[in-house]
């Protein structure tokens, strides 16, 4: 079996503990009420998902924990042979979306110069909520920043640089939540249940995986 590490960050209260739990042991949206915040690095047991073993490294959100990620000492361990980075946001929380930003671009610098193959994505969560910036809008803001406040966390080097501007064009997005979806206006899924998603990205990260063997890395 081929095993992936797959990256899991976001700020805290974003969702992350329910998706991943609720992937690897089936949980309803009642039983992943009230889970406790993760702290620092929490790796979770493998996921089998066909040919591939998946060790999902979910990181504390709380704002003073993305400092310690970013330490010399630990970046390298945290951030190299990344497969897939998972971004989680809290759609419904203007307030976080700030610390998202930046937060997003700072890590994703790191995945891009340590794991440039790695496939990044982003859940827009709880598309539940009565009240929450829909899956583009959370697109809009992490892919095409306001370049005049977030400069600073963009590496200055032209060739890193290049890699993040390059891992952005490609950094896929879901709409999700831990709630079963609902049928919108078009007659279509609001959003896709978290731990669907994640099969979806896994058999995405196949196809991208198939494509990349017999052609040039992406």
């Amino acid at each position: 079996m081929e095993k992936l590490k797959v990256l899991v960050m976001g700020p805290t209260g974003a969702g992350k503990t329910a998706i991943i739990r609720q992937l690897l042991y089936g949980l309803s949206s009642e039983e992943l009420r009230d889970l406790e915040p993760t702290k620092l690095i929490k790796v979770h047991p493998d996921y089998n998902y066909e040919n591939y073993l998946c060790q999902f490294s979910e990181c504390g959100g709380q704002e003073s924990m993305f400092e310690d990620y970013y330490r010399p000492e630990r970046v390298k361990l945290l951030f190299r042979k990344v497969n897939i980075f998972l971004y989680v946001v809290d759609s419904g929380d203007d307030e976080s979306i700030k610390l998202a930003t930046r937060e997003f671009l700072r890590s994703i610098s790191r995945v891009a110069k340590y794991s440039p193959q790695a496939l990044p994505i982003i859940f827009a969560h709880k598309q539940d909520l009565k009240v929450h910036l829909q899956s583009e809008e959370v697109a809009s803001i992490l892919l095409k920043p306001d370049k005049s406040k977030y400069e600073a966390y963009f590496p200055r080097e032209l060739a890193e640089r290049g890699r993040v501007e390059n891992m952005l064009r490609r950094t896929l997005i879901y709409g999700t939540s831990i709630e079963k979806p609902i049928k919108s206006s078009e007659n279509s899924e609001a959003w896709i249940r978290s731990d669907n998603a994640v099969i979806e990205v896994l058999e995405e990260y196949r196809k991208i995986s198939q494509i990349n063997d017999s052609s040039t890395p992406f």
